[in-house]
């Protein structure tokens, strides 16, 4: 028991300052508190509807290449879709000279509806970022991943096309 010229301690230490186990309980809620925050930032930005949907054509992705300047060297179809729930897909091998070796590898995925889409390219995404081995965007009805294996110009031109086309 506290002596009458004592003051008894528990709450405080010193006078206007928390217990040492009052500020780790306070610091460990502000601490979950904001791991929370940044975690629900993260499901609302992964979670999120990319481009708008609508039905696209792959003349206009081609366009859009050939209009910056690259060629399409190499074109083919897969008509089943290569990726899951893809209705159809192509690949193209896109370049400033084809056969140089420079080429870039683009995929363009083409989907039914906006969750399939949407759902491919957050699995692109999950695969490729660890890696960081390629690119994906959405525009339209397709998901288009160009991979990394090419030079940076090519990679540079790819975006600037796909980016002035609308592709997110």
């Amino acid at each position: 028991m506290a002596s009458p010229a004592e003051p008894a301690r528990g709450v405080t230490d010193r006078p206007g300052r928390p217990a040492p186990s009052v500020r780790i309980v306070s610091s460990t809620v502000i601490v979950g508190g904001v791991f929370a925050l940044l975690l629900v930032l993260i499901v609302a930005v992964l979670g999120r509807p990319r481009a708008t949907f609508s039905e696209g054509t792959f003349a206009e992705v081609e366009r859009a290449m050939q209009d910056k300047g690259l060629h399409i060297c190499r074109t083919e179809d897969v008509p089943d879709g290569q990726a899951n729930q893809a209705v159809e897909s192509r690949r193209y091998d896109v370049g400033f000279v084809c056969a140089s070796g420079d080429e870039a590898q683009v995929v363009v995925d083409n989907f039914a509806g906006r969750a399939d889409r949407d759902a491919a390219l957050r699995n692109f995404e999950v695969l490729v970022r660890p890696n960081g081995n390629g690119v994906t965007y959405s525009y339209k009805s397709f998901v288009i991943y160009v991979a990394g294996q090419s030079d940076d110009r090519s990679q540079d031109r790819i975006d600037e096309a796909l980016r002035g086309l609308g592709a997110q």
